[in-house]
Formats: structure tokens, C-alpha cells, sequence
């Protein structure tokens, strides 16, 4: 869960960025640009809830991981011209669905066998690795960007001082080997109920 939040609330925070300083956004136009990432993240909290009744939790957490990064690294090679259907667009639903489908694999699996006594305190373990992810995306990946120069001017030539893959965060093979190795290898009966942003 912490690793996926970091990797859409990273995202969406170097995204508006992008979008407002170097392909001149507004900020509702930017708003608006991530609209159908929120559309198609449901979609994939519902191919997850599919896939989770016909493969481990392993698989489709580390699927969705590597998805979410493949978004991210898409965006990353977006160009400072770069146009929104050809450019990002494509990056935002890839990272979308992989998000989606990770959130789904996590919540049914952390909540899937505990007792109703314990169901308070693991869903509060598990929202706070969500709220940890947040800000430690942001953080990561705000540094990592700066490390190429001002994130609030606008640059002639590339992305808003974003050497290539600054919207990838530096741990996201080692999300998808962990994600791999720490779900169940056993496919999940259990039910539960899921909390979205």
C-alpha cells in the first residue's frame, strides 16, 4: 500500500506541476487533465476484484506495481511540447489501472482472514501505510526532480527540472520483488470492504 501510494500521489503531484509550468496548464485545466486518471482507477479496482478470484494476490499486486511504474516511466519521457492524448494521456491510464488493481490485491488480502475484533486496528495499519506512501512519494520524487533544477520555472526544452524517469521513484523494482515475495501465493475467499481516496 506504501508503495503504490507513493507511486500515484508522487505522480499526480510532479503531474501538476508539469502541466501548469511547463505545458502551461491552468490550474482547473490541470485538474481536469487527471480526471480520466480517477475514472480509470476504477476500472481497475475492478479487473483486480475479477483477477483476484482467478490468480494469487502476489500476481496481481506485483502486475499492478509494475503497471503503475510503467505509467510513471511513460511520463517521464514526456517532452516539454508534449501533447495530452498522445503524450500523457496514456501514461495516466496505464498507472491508473496499476494502481487500481494493487489497492484492490492489498485491501481484500490485509482484511481478508482477521478476526472482527482486529478489523479497526489492521485497517488502520493499512491506511497508515497509505498516508506514509503519500508523503513519502511526494517527497522522494520532489527531490528527485529537484536534483535537476527549479520545479516552479518553466523550462525551454524538457520537463520541469526533470532529468529522464524523475517521475519514477528510484525503489520501484524492489516494490514489485516485495509485493511478489510478501502477498499470498494462495488465491483469496475472503471479503473485504475497500477504502478509496
Amino acid at each position: 500500500m506504501l508503495g503504490v501510494t507513493g507511486l500515484l500521489v508522487g505522480a499526480v503531484f510532479l503531474g501538476s506541476i508539469f502541466f501548469q509550468t511547463t505545458l502551461g496548464y491552468s490550474a482547473l485545466e490541470a485538474g481536469l487533465a487527471f480526471l480520466p486518471l480517477a475514472l480509470i482507477l476504477i476500472v481497475g479496482t475492478r479487473l483486480g476484484s475479477h483477477l483476484l478470484g482467478l490468480v494469487p494476490p502476489r500476481m496481481v499486486a506485483a502486475g499492478g506495481l509494475l503497471l503503475a511504474a510503467g505509467g510513471t516511466f511513460w511520463l517521464s519521457t514526456a517532452p516539454a511540447d508534449a501533447r495530452y492524448a498522445a503524450a500523457l494521456l496514456p501514461g495516466l491510464l496505464v498507472l491508473g489501472v496499476g494502481v487500481g488493481l494493487v489497492f484492490v490485491a492489498v485491501s481484500i488480502t490485509a482484511m481478508a482472514e482477521i478476526p472482527g475484533q482486529h478489523a479497526g486496528m489492521a485497517f488502520g495499519f493499512l491506511m497508515t501505510g497509505h498516508e506514509i506512501g503519500a508523503a513519502l512519494g511526494v517527497a522522494v520524487l520532489a527531490a528527485v526532480a529537484t536534483a535537476g533544477g527549479d520545479l516552479t520555472t518553466r523550462p525551454r526544452a524538457r520537463p520541469p527540472a526533470s532529468p529522464r524517469g524523475s517521475w519514477q521513484p528510484p525503489g520501484s523494482p524492489s516494490a514489485v520483488v516485495f509485493a511478489f515475495l510478501a502477498m499470498p501465493a494462495r488465491r483469496t475467499t475472503g471479503q473485504a470492504h475497500l477504502h478509496m481516496h
